[in-house]
């Protein structure tokens, strides 16, 4: 995650660096034993997941009336 105001040109050259790095086996690997399920989705995609996502359990939290202890 970088703030929303990082230039484009960086965020895509961050993105080829972190999807270069973790097409290793031998990291993919220790992530999937870490539970992690590795991706590499492109930047505008992981924003509209996790923009979903937020609104998504942001209503679980509010109808449950969860809060921050």
């Amino acid at each position: 995650m970088v703030p929303a105001v990082t230039p484009a040109n960086i965020t895509a050259l961050l993105h080829r660096q972190i999807v270069q790095n973790h097409a290793a086996a031998r990291r993919e690997d220790r992530l999937c034993a870490l539970g992690f399920e590795p991706i590499g989705s492109p930047p505008n995609e992981f924003a509209a997941w996790l923009k979903a996502e937020y609104a998504k359990w942001g209503q679980v939290v509010r109808q449950a009336n969860l809060k921050v202890e």
